[in-house]
Order: structure tokens, then sequence, then C-alpha cells
């Protein structure tokens, strides 16, 4: 572990003791709850100045293939170490507020119950459609809601929702519903683009939470 001092701030060079990556961070050498963050694997850990001690100090890492191939892909591809959020996009059901992820892995466009209750559409459920829905987990399908008017910034676009039982899900619009309204993700620019070029920004997880 290496100290290079600036007053009270210094920059410590440490490694993680769940993965063994090394870490550069500044640390208040006052202040005996430092947090240090590891991008490799993303843990927190404390750190006092006083009294850490590095669990891999005395130790020859770097032979280790997977700590060479960790540092590897520190240095060559830094950005999949930051955490990506989901994308979400704002529409409108029926005049109510409505944040759909953006799902290329979902099948299927979802709503749960509680928001076809919110949106007023129960009447329009067409529970012959019920069932079960596996995937990651196992939920169950109370129905389908064979036309919905989805109000985006873009325009008016119809599209079919399964309607599932689990109310922590959000509304998700899945490859179904993206074939049909001829959306693409243009990742460099965060846009959904759809066919007439007309484009909605990405909306992130954390921006939708906090709305809550």
């Amino acid at each position: 572990m290496f100290l290079y001092l600036m007053n009270t701030v210094v920059q410590i060079e440490v490694n993680c003791p769940k993965c063994k990556f090394s870490i550069n961070q500044d640390v208040d050498l006052s202040n005996p709850t430092n947090s240090i963050y590891c991008p490799a694997c993303d843990n927190i850990f404390d750190y006092n100045p006083t009294t850490y001690i590095d669990p891999f100090d005395d130790q020859e890492d770097e032979n280790d293939p997977v700590i060479k191939n960790l540092t590897k892909a520190y240095e060559e591809i830094p950005h999949t170490f930051v955490r990506t959020e989901a994308i979400f996009m704002k529409g409108f059901i029926n005049g109510v507020e409505v944040h759909f992820l953006v799902d290329t892995g979902a099948e299927m466009s979802l709503l749960p119950l509680n928001v076809v209750e919110a949106c007023g559409l129960t009447n329009l459920l067409d529970k012959n459609y019920q069932g079960m829905l596996s995937g990651v987990g196992h939920d169950k399908i109370e129905g389908r809601l064979h036309y919905v008017e989805v109000v985006l910034d873009c325009g008016i676009y119809p599209c079919g929702f399964t309607v599932c039982a689990n109310n922590n899900l959000p509304a998700i619009l899945g490859i179904d519903m993206m074939y049909n309204l001829g959306i693409t993700i243009d990742f460099k620019s965060s846009k959904i683009v759809f066919n007439d070029s007309c484009s909605l920004d990405f909306i992130k997880k954390s921006e939708v939470v906090s709305k809550k």
C-alpha cells in the first residue's frame, strides 16, 4: 500500500479484499471511516488509516491470470465496470403517465395489474388468455389487453399487452411491440427512434424511481 501525502488528504493504492483488484482513491487521514469503492466487483469496504491491514500487500499477484485479465479489462474497456441502467420511456394510457421498461429480452409486452386498474382498463381485460408466465421467474397471467392506445411525444401508437399479477414489475415494452412500432434503439445518441424518424430520449431507472 502506497501513500501520497497532500495535507490530510492522501491518495492510497490498496487491494480490494474481495477480488484483489488494485484501487487508487483519495481518502482523508483524519477520518477513521473512509469508504473505498472497488469498480471491479462493486464492493465497498471501510478504510481506517490507523488500523487497516491490506490482506494482499505481501502477496505476488502479478502472475495470477485472473488478476491480469481483470487489470487488462479495467485498462482497455473500463466502461464495462460502470453499472448500466435500464432504459425507460414515458407514455400515457388513458391520461395516466406510465414509464415503460424497454426490454429487448422480453418476448411479450407486459402491464402489471395495478397499472391496468389505474388506467381504467379492467373492463377490457380478456381473461380467456389467463395462464402462467415463465422466464427468469414465474408469474400469473391475468389476461390480455388486445388494443391499447399509448400516447408518446412522437404520437399515438396502438399496442397489445399481456397483463401480469405481479405489481412489482414495471410496464414492459417487449420485442413484439418494438417490431410493430419499428423501434430502433440508438445507444450512441441515447435515443429511441421510431419509423418516422421521431425520437425519444432514454429515461434512466434512477429518474423513474425519483419520481415515485
